[in-house]
């Protein structure tokens, strides 16, 4: 699926790395692959809502498996 998505305004990353750079820090814009052979970009991503509850997000290179956990 290829698509771009807004998050409501009282959802944020937190924390956006993909292949090891950093998305946070820069304005620049990222994609996260999935490819044919079932590995995938290395991801990690923390998303917070209402400044209270977060999850992070991650995405194993080798399988595509996401892993998805609560955070403090």
């Amino acid at each position: 699926m290829v698509g771009n998505f807004t998050f409501h305004d009282e959802v944020a990353f937190r924390v956006l790395v993909v292949n090891g750079r950093d998305y946070i820090s820069t304005s620049d814009a990222t994609a996260i692959r999935f490819y044919p052979n079932g590995t995938a970009d290395h991801c990690v991503a923390e998303i917070q809502w209402l400044r209270r509850e977060a999850r992070r997000f991650t995405i194993e290179v080798m399988t595509g498996y996401v892993e998805v956990e609560d955070i403090p």
